[in-house]
């Protein structure tokens, strides 16, 4: 997977760090961490670039970050590093007051499936794939992650990355668009097999602002079940689910004899692409997929291309 392409996608960098800020924050207030974002105002609000690949990146920093901390802050940091006139550089970093990696194993960590100790996996489970990918995608769009941690006292992950500015005829382009519709998927029945309540929380909650008619599964054994009784126009399937996950499911639903199931559009809602699981999602006829935590915007557009 090393021929990746990144979008060049006009996105609000304010508004996405409080995006990524409102979907940790319910983990934080969990674990009784306080979130601290702190973004430079002398950053200019609209950026060119591949705010999907960024939420990625950042999204692994952040869940690691949370995952290694039990007392304490995770610090979000965005700052203007240097601009010319076409162009901005700029530094994130993701800074917590966890346990910390010694020095020795600071370069270990980016590897695939490596982790600082195997005591560490035992206490707080694997960070698997988060890092390395991270790493990877940072160095892809010609950056650097890097670390700099003391044990005890906490990490601090960071990497500089360039975006274009908005010039002022883009901005002549994309006023002129028509209001985006958001109507058209009125009355339409999906079916959403995902086990993490907080996931399904943010999924329904724009669902039924889009006027969709919506079924919970929270396994994909339920769900199952749930396809044999009623007729969907959608499934989203989360990939990661216990008894019968969302790639077993699909695999059941895509072998099945009656058409009506058979043929039934399915989009896998994922954390981890570019890893093992996009030739699996490739192999497995899902319609499509789409990365968690995702834009309203990604989500309904996906839907409104597959639905029946």
């Amino acid at each position: 997977s090393g021929n990746i392409s990144f979008e060049k996608t006009k996105f609000n960098i304010f508004e996405f760090t409080d995006e990524l800020k409102r979907s940790y924050s319910f983990r934080t207030e969990n674990k009784n961490l306080e979130f601290i974002l702190s973004i430079d105002k002398n950053i200019p609000p609209d950026l060119i670039g591949d705010p999907v690949r960024l939420n990625q990146i950042l999204s692994n920093l952040l869940s690691n970050a949370i995952k290694f901390t039990s007392r304490g802050s995770i610090e979000l940091t965005v700052k203007k590093v240097s601009r010319s006139n076409k162009d901005i550089n700029i530094n994130f970093s993701v800074k917590d007051t966890g346990i910390g990696i010694p020095a020795d194993k600071q370069e270990v960590i980016f590897e695939s499936f490596k982790q600082a100790s195997d005591d560490t996996t035992r206490k707080y489970g694997g960070t698997g794939l988060g890092l390395s990918i991270s790493k990877r995608l940072v160095e892809l769009q010609g950056g650097n992650l890097n670390v700099d941690s003391k044990p005890g006292k906490g990490s601090n992950f960071f990497f500089n990355m360039k975006f274009l500015m908005v010039s002022k005829n883009d901005i002549k382009k994309i006023t002129g668009q028509d209001e985006e519709r958001w109507d058209e998927l009125k009355g339409k029945k999906i079916l959403i097999a995902e086990d993490n309540k907080i996931n399904f929380f943010v999924v329904n909650k724009y669902l039924e602002r889009w006027g969709i008619d919506i079924t919970h599964a929270e396994n994909g054994e339920i769900a199952l079940d749930l396809i044999k009784e009623n007729r969907y126009d959608l499934i989203l399937m989360d990939l990661h689910m216990p008894v019968v996950d969302g790639i077993e499911a699909t695999e059941i639903i895509r072998g099945s004899d009656d058409p009506e199931i058979k043929d039934m559009p399915i989009v896998a809602l994922t954390a981890a692409i570019m890893s093992d699981n996009e030739d699996k999602i490739k192999e497995l006829d899902f319609n499509d997929f789409i990365l968690k935590p995702f834009k309203p915007r990604d989500l309904y557009d996906k839907i409104l291309e597959h639905v029946r």
